[in-house]
């Protein structure tokens, strides 16, 4: 999997996680309370767990929703990092 962070303890998280306490404990930061648009990704988690584990298929713009939303998360914990 691309894009997965590992502590110094050994915990992973990845971006197919809801699971943010990871993050609080590398950053500092939980998402789930602090980043604006968690409800979007998870609802991109949906989409993504539908279209991958049972063949669902969604729109274009649901597509470059989920894009978008991963991209931001992305760019908003690199930020969160650079801050720690």
């Amino acid at each position: 999997m691309r894009n997965v962070l590992i502590d110094d303890n050994g915990q992973t998280w990845g971006p197919a996680q809801t699971n943010s306490g990871t993050l609080k404990a590398m950053f500092g930061v939980d998402p789930a309370k602090e980043y604006g648009r968690w409800q979007e990704y998870t609802d991109h988690l949906r989409r993504r767990n539908d279209v991958s584990h049972r063949g669902h298929a969604i729109s274009a713009a649901d597509a470059e929703a989920s894009i978008a939303v991963v991209d931001d998360l992305w760019l908003w914990l690199t930020n969160a990092a650079h801050k720690s």
